[in-house]
């Protein structure tokens, strides 16, 4: 397996290495909130090319041939390839992971929920990766290990979590070229993946919100999928 360095990783995607890379791993869906991400993130960077915003990931399996997703995906593509700093690469073969996780400045997870075993965030704390979630996730801090780790950082919960709003978003690009915010973010990170708990929590901490995934996929396209047009 390659060892990548940020500057190796960003010239091997044709990044500059001044260039702030925001990071979204892991399957397109509507729970994860990639719409919404990568409409704000549009609307916040105006095309930018100082930023970029990578989703390492492509459909989802488990759905992939529902006609909702399939609409969901192919518009939400569209939108992506028509923005000059978006990039969405489909499946990401096991050893590209850690080409994309080296070139990023930072992991973003716009959830709009707790998900069934978040390989991204585990991910994220495996490569020590500097990382954001959506206030969706606020659930994530009942988690023993990462309570402990917010508080042997003197962080709060508020470091870490954004809306999925424009200033939320806002805030997304500001922490990404800020020095001392990633520094701080990734020792948090280091510090979650040092408690050795990571696998636990992946697999355990996001169950309750789905117990019947296609349907509640199912209503959310039903309201994502127009927007997604504007």
């Amino acid at each position: 397996t390659t060892k990548w360095t940020k500057h190796l990783a960003k010239k091997q995607l044709g990044l500059e290495t001044k260039t702030r890379v925001i990071l979204s791993f892991g399957f397109i869906s509507s729970y994860k909130g990639s719409d919404i991400l990568a409409k704000l993130f549009a609307k916040v960077s105006k095309g930018n090319k100082k930023y970029q915003l990578i989703f390492a990931g492509g459909k989802a399996p488990s759905i992939e041939d529902t006609s909702h997703y399939e609409e969901y995906y192919a518009k939400l593509a569209d939108f992506i390839h028509s923005q000059p700093n978006i990039s969405l690469t489909g499946f990401v073969p096991e050893k590209q992971i850690g080409l994309y996780f080296a070139a990023s400045d930072l992991v973003v997870l716009p959830y709009r929920g707790l998900m069934g075993g978040s390989g991204a965030l585990a991910h994220a704390m495996g490569f020590s990766k500097p990382f954001l979630v959506s206030r969706h996730m606020s659930s994530l801090w009942k988690n023993p290990y990462l309570k402990a780790a917010l508080e042997a950082n003197k962080l709060s919960e508020k470091d870490v979590m954004v809306p999925l709003t424009q200033a939320g978003l806002t805030r997304v690009l500001q922490t990404a070229q800020n020095p001392i915010k990633l520094g701080e973010l990734f020792q948090l990170s280091q510090t979650a993946a040092e408690s050795r708990h990571i696998e636990r929590f992946s697999e355990k901490l996001y169950t309750e919100i789905y117990k019947d995934q296609l349907g509640a996929e199912a209503k959310l396209y039903a309201n994502i999928v127009p927007a997604l047009t504007t």
